[in-house]
């Protein structure tokens, strides 16, 4: 089976006992899946002129009951299975209660998705791949398509339409527009209009920080990033920060990950205490059903503190909060984008992309791809802060990395411009004392 479990069993039973993700091109899935005999292009058009999908929405909408799945945990043995005894000897009841707790609603229309699929099984073979996911839970396992050339798709709007508008926002870098989407060698057909933006310059402080308040070099790569002496000026860093800037001051980390390693960390040495004297500390939530209160709950916060004259800040990451949501005004102050947030290099389907680019784009495609997904997700973040023209703010870039001049290239115009490049901190914090005082908005400085 190309995603594990038995016919017959209940797909919350554990048949596997670790994740694996396997990709396999739309012949070699369309065989191993046994569906080589249908026509696919026969039966899309069926459910699309039947319109199959919206009757059996209704039906399922009207007359099926909302049912859950209970979560059965995955069998152990050995030292594991004895020492998780112990430990729930006194609490079984409650364990069990826990389960039932976290079932899961089970989507009472999944044609539309399995629709999806088989249209995407009719593409060229070359031009994406399928992506299976194995978990211990059959129940658990994905099916994904991966789109590798996205050419096709614009394909017949290049052909047809005399002249094609691409509008965006956050579109910074662009390189990957021409070479994959469009994949004309004319480049000469090409315009490339990006304007200013609303908010006048002196209205924004980009910094790249290099050195923090001891000197010691921020430096937030895989290797280096969970040193002790990073995460400690890491946090010498935002108490600096918080104590100078009322308002919000967001945080963005890589990963989930990595934003609990450095609040454990500065939890346990003291200085989660120290800014919580001065700053509530709110943190991004993992479940999306939870983001909207925990928002909710900063804005009402940060409402009050200015009634008070109080400061507020929010821990936040490059996830759900970094895109579609603004923190203007007093709602983001300072934006902080910690460390480079690059994707896993390691993940079988960002492989699968940089080694298709690399054959048909050309030698350093798949590499400045891996740098696009990297600066794209930067570019949404530190726009957040300005939303409009009277709005002000600092950004700061944290990390060495960022003062490369093939990264400062990649950040959008209007932000490059002013942009600041401070190896050590005392200059770094005297321009933001300096914006300070224009705008009126920092308090005594008091350094850690």
């Amino acid at each position: 089976m190309i995603i594990g479990g038995k016919p017959g069993c209940n797909p919350a039973e554990s048949s596997l006992k670790a994740t694996d993700s396997k990709l396999h091109t739309i012949s070699e899935f369309i065989i191993h899946s046994e569906i080589d005999n249908y026509n696919l292009y026969k039966l899309l058009e069926f459910c699309k002129q039947s319109k199959i999908t919206h009757k059996l929405h209704g039906f399922a909408e009207k007359y099926t009951p909302v049912v859950s799945a209970a979560r059965k945990p995955a069998p152990q043995s050995g030292i594991r299975a004895f020492l998780k005894e112990i430990s729930n000897k006194n609490n079984t009841k409650n364990s069990s209660q826990q389960v039932e707790e976290k079932g899961e609603i089970i989507q009472a229309q999944p044609l539309v998705h399995i629709l999806a699929l088989l249209e995407c099984l009719t593409s060229h073979n070359s031009d994406g791949r399928i992506v299976c996911t194995r978990q211990p839970t059959v129940g658990k396992a994905t099916i994904k398509y991966l789109l590798l050339n996205p050419a096709p798709m614009f394909a017949e709007i290049m052909e047809k339409a005399r002249s094609v508008i691409l509008a965006g926002g956050t579109m910074q870098p662009v390189s990957e527009f021409t070479q994959q989407l469009f994949q004309v060698p004319e480049t000469s057909r090409f315009t490339m209009f990006s304007c200013g933006h609303v908010i006048p310059r002196e209205n924004i402080l980009p910094l790249v920080l290099c050195q923090g308040p001891s000197g010691t070099t921020f430096d937030f790569s895989f290797q280096s990033r969970s040193s002790q002496a990073v995460l400690n000026e890491f946090g010498r860093l935002l108490g600096n920060i918080c104590n100078i800037i009322p308002g919000g001051v967001v945080c963005f980390f890589p990963s989930y990950e990595y934003e609990n390693e450095v609040y454990q960390h500065l939890d346990k040495n003291g200085t989660m205490e120290k800014i919580s004297l001065k700053k509530r500390v709110f943190r991004e939530p993992k479940k999306s059903s939870q983001v909207d209160s925990v928002l909710l709950d900063y804005a009402k916060t940060i409402n009050q503190a200015k009634k008070n004259l109080l400061m507020n800040y929010i821990f936040s990451l490059g996830g759900k909060l970094s895109e579609g949501l603004n923190f203007s005004d007093e709602l983001g102050r300072c934006v902080m984008v910690v460390g480079m947030p690059y994707p896993n290099i390691k993940s079988p389907e960002l492989q699968e992309k940089m080694s298709y680019l690399e054959r048909h784009v050309g030698v350093g495609a798949g590499r400045i791809h891996y740098e696009n997904l990297c600066m794209k997700a930067v570019n949404q973040s530190i726009g957040r802060a300005v939303r409009h023209i009277g709005d002000y703010a600092a950004m700061l870039l944290v990390d060495h990395r960022y003062a490369k001049e093939n990264i400062c290239k990649q950040l959008p115009t209007w932000i490059a411009e002013s942009l600041q490049i401070q190896e050590r901190f005392g200059p770094a914090i005297g321009q933001i004392v300096k914006v300070g005082i224009k705008f009126q908005y920092f308090t005594i400085l008091s350094l850690f």
